[in-house]
C-alpha cells in the first residue's frame, strides 16, 4: 500500500513538474494581436455569425459594437436558439431599428431556430443554419458576450489577407465577477492544461488545433471542406472542435492575445453555467460513459488528490503526504500562470478555493452524465415529429 502511494505521489509530482514547465513557456510563445498600419487594397466580404439564446442585455451590446467596427464590407446574422419570445422580439426590434438608423450601413439579419434535430447540439447547429446562408468569403463566429474594438475585423482581415492564415482565434481579456463564476476559471485550467493552445500555431502539429468561440475567423471554402458543423454536430464544444479540424485538414492555423481588441465581459449568471457542462473539457465523451468514468477518475486523480490526498495522508504515511503536498504546489503555480496568461491577476489568495471548486466541477460533469442518458432515452422514446424548421428575415 505504501509502496503505491509513493507511487502515485511521485507520478503526480513528475506530471505536474511537466505541465508546470510546459505553461511557463508556453504561452509566452502565443503572439499579440496589433491594429493594422496599412490600408487593405481588396476587402472581401466577412459574414459575422452570432447565436444567442435568452439573452438581451449582451446581445444589444455585442450587435452595437459590431455595427460600429470600421470595416464597410460585413454582414451580421443573429440567430436566435430557440430562445423565449422576448429574445425573439428583441432581435427583430434590432433588426427594425439598424434598417432604420442612417448611421448604419451593416446590414442585420435574423434566423429563427424553433427546433432541434437529433443528433445536434443547439449552438452548433444555430451557427451551421447562419453559415449555410451566409455569403461572404469569411465565416467570423463570434460570443453574444464580446465587446469588440472598433478596427478588430478590419485588422483580422488584414492580418489573415498578408499572412496567407486560414483560421484565425483570438484570446480575449477576461473581466472577473463574483466567486461563483471561479468555477468557469477552474473548466478554463482544466481545458488548458490538457490542450496547451500554443501548440495550435505549429504547423507540424496536425493534432493540436484549437478554437475560441469568442473569436473564431475561418475561410468559407475551408470550413466547407472540412464538412461544416455538421462533422462535428454533437460535440458540445464545437467552436474548439471547428479548430481541432480545420488543423487536421492542414489549413493555417493562428491563435493569438487579443485583449486590447476584445473584451470578454463575462457577467452570465450561475444558471448559465449550469446550462454549458462540460464545454471546456472533454465534451465529446458525453456519449462514452465508459470514457466518461476514465475522464471523471483521471480528473480526481490530477487535479483533487493532489490538492486534498495529502490531509489524511499525514497521520499514516508522511512520505506520501509530502509528495502530494508538493505536487499540490506545483499545481497551484501551474493555475495562477494560466489565469495570468487569460488576463486574470491577483488570484493567489484563491487556491484554497481551488479544491472546492473542483469538487463542483466533478459533481456538475456527473450532472451532465444523467441529463445526457436523460436525453437520449426521450430522444429514442418519443421519435422527432417534425423537421428543420428556420425563419429567415429579408436582407434588406
Amino acid at each position: 500500500m505504501t509502496m503505491t502511494l509513493y507511487i502515485v505521489a511521485v507520478g503526480l509530482c513528475l506530471l505536474w513538474t511537466l505541465w508546470l514547465v510546459q505553461h511557463r513557456s508556453g504561452w509566452d510563445d502565443i503572439p499579440s494581436f496589433r491594429s493594422a498600419t496599412q490600408f487593405l487594397e481588396t476587402l472581401p466580404l466577412v459574414s459575422v455569425v452570432m447565436v444567442v439564446k435568452n439573452k438581451n442585455e449582451h446581445m444589444t451590446q455585442t450587435v452595437y459594437h459590431l455595427m460600429q467596427q470600421n470595416y464597410p464590407r460585413m454582414e451580421i446574422i443573429v440567430v436566435n436558439d430557440r430562445s423565449s419570445h422576448y429574445t425573439g422580439m428583441r432581435l427583430d426590434e434590432l433588426k427594425k431599428w439598424s434598417a432604420r438608423a442612417p448611421q448604419i450601413r451593416i446590414p442585420l439579419r435574423v434566423i429563427h431556430i424553433t427546433h432541434l434535430p437529433q443528433d445536434w447540439t443547439g449552438e452548433n447547429y444555430a451557427y451551421y443554419q447562419a453559415a449555410e446562408q451566409a455569403r461572404g468569403r469569411y465565416l467570423l463566429f463570434i460570443d453574444s458576450e464580446a465587446e469588440l474594438e472598433e478596427d478588430t475585423i478590419y485588422s483580422a482581415i488584414d492580418y489573415v489577407t498578408r499572412e496567407g492564415i486560414d483560421h484565425l482565434s483570438f484570446i480575449p481579456r477576461l473581466s472577473r465577477t463574483e466567486h461563483l463564476k471561479d468555477m468557469i476559471y477552474v473548466r478554463l485550467f482544466w481545458w488548458s492544461v490538457l490542450r496547451q493552445p500554443w501548440k495550435a500555431n505549429d504547423m507540424l502539429r496536425r493534432s493540436d488545433g484549437v478554437g475560441f468561440g469568442v473569436f473564431n475567423l475561418v475561410r468559407k471554402y475551408a470550413y466547407e471542406e472540412i464538412g461544416t458543423y455538421q462533422a462535428f454536430k454533437g460535440s458540445a464544444n464545437g467552436a474548439d472542435e471547428l479548430g481541432r479540424h480545420l488543423k487536421e485538414h492542414g489549413y493555417n492555423q493562428r491563435v493569438m492575445y487579443a485583449t486590447e481588441h476584445i473584451h470578454m465581459d463575462g457577467r452570465s449568471s450561475f444558471n448559465h453555467v449550469s446550462e454549458i457542462p462540460v464545454r471546456v473539457g472533454l465534451p465529446e465523451l458525453l456519449h462514452r460513459p465508459i470514457g466518461l468514468m476514465l475522464a471523471l477518475l483521471l480528473q480526481w486523480m490530477v487535479f483533487i488528490l493532489p490538492l486534498l490526498g495529502w490531509i489524511p495522508l499525514l497521520w499514516f504515511h508522511i512520505g506520501p503526504a509530502l509528495l502530494l503536498l508538493l505536487a499540490s504546489i506545483l499545481l497551484g503555480s501551474t493555475y495562477n500562470i494560466i489565469l495570468k496568461a487569460w488576463g486574470l491577476k491577483h488570484f493567489k489568495f484563491r487556491m484554497v478555493l481551488l479544491p472546492f471548486y473542483a469538487c463542483l466541477l466533478t459533481l456538475q460533469t456527473i450532472g451532465a452524465i444523467f441529463n445526457g442518458i436523460k436525453r437520449r432515452k426521450r430522444r429514442n422514446v418519443v421519435p422527432s415529429l417534425t423537421t428543420n424548421r428556420t425563419r429567415l428575415d429579408d436582407d434588406r
